[in-house]
């Protein structure tokens, strides 16, 4: 006779341990309370421990077919209740169950093998096994399996994560083959033992390269958008080169020229033709060439980058307004500071472009208030913006989230700050802040 008890123990240990760890890598993405989630995932728990409590006798292929029933009630309860997208948490969820298939199979295995008199349906024996097994699961899960997979998460690879979930499933099926035959012979048997533990190191070997390479890949993305940006600086850093190269030769010329026009106002100071002089004047103070509008502040490499697209939004009628605050020595890099002000500021540039109607306009501000730096980019826009789990997506990249966003994001956490984007109908606001202390 089972002990039904124990059978509900024992299946209430082959999925707690492993709902936890579903649930721990989108534990500040949940769409109810703490307390909220564990009274809605103590209902099909309950129900199942009843079944097992007052429905006799039970059968090992019983036993199967209640837990992959409540396995397909818990996992629907996860998609209802996180915000995330299905095939993440299709890919963590079977990731979780493979892990805990492997881990029952184990305890099978151990029990059989040093029980071999033992029921494996509701017996102490097995219960002890599972118990432990849950013990070392949760840690081992959340130190070593979960680390790669939060890393995988923050990726937002569309395509990839389209066929990912793809590698758990088959290991899934696997074990789900495994688990529906009752022979104890087979389960303590060398090749069960052998393929159990396979199934455990191929599953860690795959999830490893493949986090690897998609982890790579997104990195070498931003690389490349870096690079681009780089590329991007040296061009205007030339052409601004050029165009001060120009102004110094015309600054020479009127230089050149300044003795004559100091003989000319002398003369109509002499005939006091002060109405003359005055209109000389005029002329002579718009031929000279304006300084200005190729100095918006201080730090070379950043007023580089800001002019280009000043021009460029000019030379397409859109009105920007700067007030940069930016000193040449500043406890950031070059290429950071540009990669931050050149993504925010094209970004803004091409959403001006996409408006078909109404005034279009960018505004840029920067400056140090303490050991922060902050700087907002705030333009119009066509009001239409794609948002997936709180990230921007682009609409070159096949909704995907733009290159140059991230790029700007991986700045912000790097210096320690943020990256914040808001919007209304008409306004699209991003405000970066970053920490210019070098001690954190």
């Amino acid at each position: 006779m089972n002990n039904p008890l124990l059978l509900s123990l024992g299946t209430f240990l082959d999925v707690a341990p492993y709902a936890f760890l579903c649930y721990f890598p989108f534990r500040d993405k949940l769409k109810l309370s703490g307390k909220k989630l564990l009274a809605l995932l103590s209902v099909p728990a309950i129900t199942e421990f009843l079944i097992f409590y007052f429905y006799q006798p039970i059968t090992y292929q019983f036993v199967q077919c209640i837990f992959f029933l409540f396995l397909t009630i818990y996992f629907l309860i996860y998609l209802a209740t996180v915000r995330v997208t299905f095939p993440k948490l299709f890919y963590i969820f079977l990731l979780n169950t493979d892990y805990g298939g492997i881990m029952i199979l184990i305890s099978n295995y151990l029990e059989i093998s040093f029980f071999p008199n033992h029921t494996h349906i509701g017996g102490y024996s097995l219960t002890v096994f599972t118990l432990v097994a849950s013990v070392i699961a949760i840690p081992l899960g959340v130190n070593v399996i979960h680390k790669k997979a939060t890393a995988l998460l923050s990726l937002e690879n569309t395509k990839a994560w389209g066929s990912l979930w793809v590698v758990p499933l088959m290991f899934f099926l696997i074990l789900v083959s495994m688990a529906c035959v009752d022979n104890d012979a087979w389960v303590r048997s060398w090749p069960y033992i052998i393929m159990t533990v396979t199934m455990a190191v191929g599953g860690c070997v795959v999830l490893y390269m493949v986090s690897k390479m998609l982890i790579e890949t997104d990195k070498n993305a931003t690389l490349r958008e870096d690079v681009r940006m780089f590329k991007m600086q040296l061009v205007f850093q030339k052409s601004a080169y050029e165009k001060l190269s120009s102004r110094i030769t015309e600054i020479k010329a009127a230089r050149h020229d300044l003795r004559h026009h100091l003989s000319v106002i002398e003369t109509y100071l002499q005939l006091k033709k002060y109405d003359d002089l005055q209109r000389y004047l005029d002329e002579y103070k718009s031929s000279l060439p304006d300084n200005r509008e190729f100095f918006l502040c201080e730090n070379s490499a950043a007023n580089v980058i800001v002019l280009h697209y000043v021009e460029a939004a000019a030379n397409e009628g859109i009105f920007v307004k700067t007030s940069l605050h930016l000193p040449q020595k500043i406890k950031i890099s070059d290429m950071d500071l540009c990669i931050v002000l050149g993504n925010c500021i094209e970004n803004a540039l091409e959403a001006c472009r996409r408006m078909e109607s109404g005034p279009k306009y960018i505004h840029v501000k920067s400056k140090i208030h303490g050991d922060i730096l902050g700087i907002v980019v705030d333009n119009s826009f066509d009001g239409k913006v794609e948002v997936r789990n709180g990230k921007f997506l682009s609409r070159k990249r096949n909704n995907e989230e733009g290159l140059g966003i991230a790029s700007v994001r991986a700045i912000a956490a790097k210096y320690r700050g943020t990256a914040l984007c808001r919007y209304d109908e008409k306004e699209f606001r991003v405000s970066v802040m970053l920490n210019l202390r070098e001690d954190l």
